[in-house]
């Protein structure tokens, strides 16, 4: 594939492989493009028909301009023929007359589109061969991808000014205390039953139940179990 590819097309392809620690190298273009060069963001806009032209190959176009023109050229001799002279060949001649001035205004135009594109190619280093909805297909899905980035970009913004708020929410709920200090307070109030219960009275019943609940069987209560079974 890179073979008959200049450098810059092979850097715009690349684009998306180039990854950062937290971003590609395309959303990093998008994000200076946003901040420094915010003329230039709105490609599709400037370049409208960018879509259209990749779908289309000049050398398609011409081989289908030549068949059309081959069969204009048979019509003069089909209307000499004598086996039609009896036959009303004015709505073919009219036809011929009309659609041969139209062909031949096609194939001029194809020619300066064609030096055009030739010169295009020659500009960005690619190789004279290279099909014209091969070269724009580069350029359109180059911008496509650019304008996804953007999109992620404002995306993970927004979602960082929401952490940011989620966590100034949390500091005013919490205070200045981290995480760990917060679980461990909230420990230390189920161990002491004031978490349970707002009096201290039912507090320290809290903590006797407890510790009785968690006081070893004595011996004769255990001698006295085990004769049960």
């Amino acid at each position: 594939l890179y073979s008959r590819r200049s450098t810059c097309c092979i850097f715009i392809i690349q684009l998306v492989d180039v990854k950062g620690s937290d971003m590609t190298l395309l959303h990093y273009l998008s994000k200076e493009i946003e901040s420094r060069f915010p003329e230039c963001r709105n490609l599709s806009q400037d370049l409208p028909n960018i879509y259209t032209a990749a779908q289309k190959n000049i050398k398609v176009t011409r081989g289908e301009l030549n068949f059309i023109k081959c069969g204009l050229e048979k019509i003069p001799s089909y209307l000499k023929n004598p086996a039609v002279q009896h036959l009303n060949n004015v709505p073919i001649a009219k036809f011929h007359d009309s659609a041969a001035k139209i062909s031949q205004l096609l194939v001029q135009k194809l020619g300066e589109l064609e030096a055009t594109f030739t010169g295009v190619l020659t500009h960005f280093g690619e190789d004279l061969t290279v099909q014209s909805d091969e070269f724009f297909s580069i350029i359109s899905d180059f911008m496509t991808q650019l304008a996804k980035a953007g999109s992620e970009n404002v995306k993970k913004v927004e979602m960082e000014k929401k952490a940011e708020q989620d966590e100034s929410r949390r500091k005013k709920l919490f205070g200045e205390k981290q995480d760990q200090g917060v679980i461990g307070s909230l420990i230390n109030e189920v161990k002491s039953g004031s978490a349970l219960f707002a009096d201290k009275k039912n507090a320290r019943l809290t903590r006797s139940l407890i510790r009785v609940s968690y006081r070893p069987k004595s011996i004769f209560m255990q001698k006295k179990q085990d004769q049960k079974f």
